[in-house]
């Protein structure tokens, strides 16, 4: 399987360079998040201009970004790449399209000269031609959406031919049949097209705790090991490679993505917490006040600073209380304990969890069980259900 993973390439890489403060997308604050800014954008475009990239057209970026450059290696051939920069809160980002192969080359250099970078997106493809593989694939799609927690495939049928859909989390799969593409796009003539050409393309997009991982899996592993990183990815990898004959061996070994430490210290997680919803709780305590005292008219209602900050302290107190109690309930702060009445603490601590868990499970069981049997009386069916029905998927 090892060598079928590495028929995958790159047709799509979207990344953006991290800040140096927490390693994360959002620039820094100040006088440091320029510099940073500043930094990133010259190391993107110097990159840009030594992979002999001529800017192709400036535009208006997408997603908050307010600017945008095009890049190619021929100035009025395909976009190869895009750099946007000038957003508010985010470093700049570098999208790399598939530009007809151009991005298998591009992303893998990308990923080796840039140092460490996050992961927005990445596609990763392969093609292979067989009478009717279309179908088989659509056909497995939907029976495992019927015995999953997965939603149908979605079909979409129109001049560049058959197209679906499907995914769940971090990953999506997009199955088309690349040749009418082509020639709907002018690419190819359509008497040289091969209908049985069909694109499997995995498109990754992580969670942000994720981003930095999957980008060194993908610079030191390649864009194969993603496909790894996903059950139900595997599993569709490795019934692609039996319906292909593409390895003997189909089993896909599990590709563990690393999640990325935040080195704040937790009273700098706490200042940044508090910074990002002083205002929401502000907000909420002064409409409670304009509803309470002045029948809900802002126009008529004047509140102190003082009084409204009265007002949120009091709004949260309660549910600082609780915590308060959680926290030194769970760090032992409520006396001083010998070492064995800690350890002790601890094992009972860990044994009413374990007790909540399982009285959960069996409630949870109970009421599934429940509906079971009420569905059976329904359809009128009077057979007692002898098992709780499975879950698959991821």
């Amino acid at each position: 399987m090892t060598a079928f993973q590495k028929k995958f390439f790159f047709d799509w890489l979207s990344i953006t360079i991290p800040n140096a403060t927490d390693g994360k997308g959002c620039r820094a604050e100040g006088l440091t998040g320029d510099e940073e800014v500043a930094a990133a954008e010259a190391t993107l475009f110097t990159w840009a201009v030594k992979r002999n990239l001529r800017e192709q057209s400036i535009k208006r970026g997408a997603e908050g970004f307010p600017g945008a450059c095009h890049l190619g290696i021929d100035p009025n051939g395909d976009r190869m790449a895009t750099i946007r920069i000038g957003h508010k809160t985010n470093m700049p980002n570098l999208d790399l399209p598939g530009a007809d192969g151009a991005c298998a080359e591009l992303a893998a250099a990308a990923l080796k000269d840039l140092g460490p970078v996050l992961l927005a997106r990445a596609d990763v493809s392969w093609d292979f031609s067989k009478p009717g593989l279309f179908d088989e694939l659509l056909d497995y799609a939907g029976t495992v959406s019927a015995a999953t927690s997965m939603a149908a495939p979605r079909l979409i049928e129109s001049e560049t031919g058959r197209t679906f859909y499907w995914g769940k989390g971090e990953a999506s799969v997009k199955i088309y049949q690349k040749d009418l593409e082509r020639v709907a796009k002018g690419k190819l003539d359509a008497q040289e097209a091969d209908s049985d050409l069909v694109r499997v393309e995995f498109s990754f997009r992580p969670e942000p705790e994720r981003k930095a991982g999957f980008a060194r899996v993908l610079r030191d592993e390649g864009p194969g090991a993603l496909l790894g990183s996903v059950l139900w990815v595997r599993n569709m990898v490795a019934h692609v490679a039996s319906i292909t004959d593409q390895a003997e061996d189909t089993s896909l070994s599990i590709t563990r993505i690393p999640k990325t430490p935040d080195p704040r210290t937790i009273w700098e997680k706490a200042q940044h917490g508090l910074r990002q919803y002083a205002r929401t709780f502000c907000r909420a305590a002064a409409a409670q006040l304009v509803h309470e005292e002045f029948g809900g008219d802002y126009r008529a209602a004047t509140i102190a600073p003082e009084v409204l900050l009265d007002s949120a302290v009091e709004f949260v107190t309660g549910a600082l209380a609780d915590a308060a109690h959680d926290v030194i309930s769970a760090q032992g702060l409520d006396a001083v304990r010998e070492i064995e009445e800690e350890a002790a603490r601890l094992r009972q601590r860990l044994q009413l969890w374990i007790d909540r868990q399982q009285a959960e499970t069996e409630e949870a069981r109970s009421q599934l069980l429940e509906y079971v049997e009420d569905m059976a009386a329904l359809r009128g069916d009077p057979s007692e259900p002898s098992s709780s029905p499975e879950k698959g998927g991821e």
